[in-house]
């Protein structure tokens, strides 16, 4: 379980737009974030949330978050999530870090809501969860806010 909270050893941060992926978090379960970090503005719960961004400016910059750790035997990733502008969210799993499969997309709204992506994969697995632009790009600058993430 994280929140992204400074107690679990994540920082926050006003940088966005990092064009490498940025880890945070404790040894051993970091998170990297792409166009995103863990930040106090907007949060959704205990003061800090992940927040990935999209910019009008770099539109082929698509932010995610992904563990840099594996679980086994997992069943479910529930998260609280969500966005500006008709951001969207894909969540899938990847047994080597680099293959992503199982995605499946939620629909968000501003309003934070609870999110349940059931993974079928038994194994050692990633988990990546990833900015879903809508089917008209947003005109400015959209949030994407993921907060309170239980595997299990």
């Amino acid at each position: 379980t994280t929140g992204f909270d400074a107690a679990e050893g994540f920082v926050a941060s006003t940088t966005y737009n990092n064009t490498t992926e940025k880890l945070s978090g404790p040894t051993g379960f970091q998170w990297a974030t792409y166009y995103g970090t863990p930040s106090t503005s907007g949060a959704i719960s205990d003061g800090q949330s992940a927040q990935m961004r999209w910019y009008t400016s770099a539109s082929n910059n698509i932010g995610y978050l992904v563990s840099k750790f594996t679980v086994t035997g997992a069943t479910q990733v529930v998260f609280d999530s969500k966005s500006t502008r008709g951001l969207n969210v894909e969540v899938s799993y990847s047994t080597d870090g680099t293959n992503w499969l199982g995605a499946e997309v939620f629909a968000l709204t501003t309003t934070a809501t609870s999110y349940t992506y059931d993974v079928t994969e038994t194994g050692a697995i990633y988990i990546r969860i990833k900015i879903v632009l809508p089917a008209t790009n947003p005109t400015d600058t959209a949030n994407l806010y993921i907060d309170n993430v239980l595997i299990k």
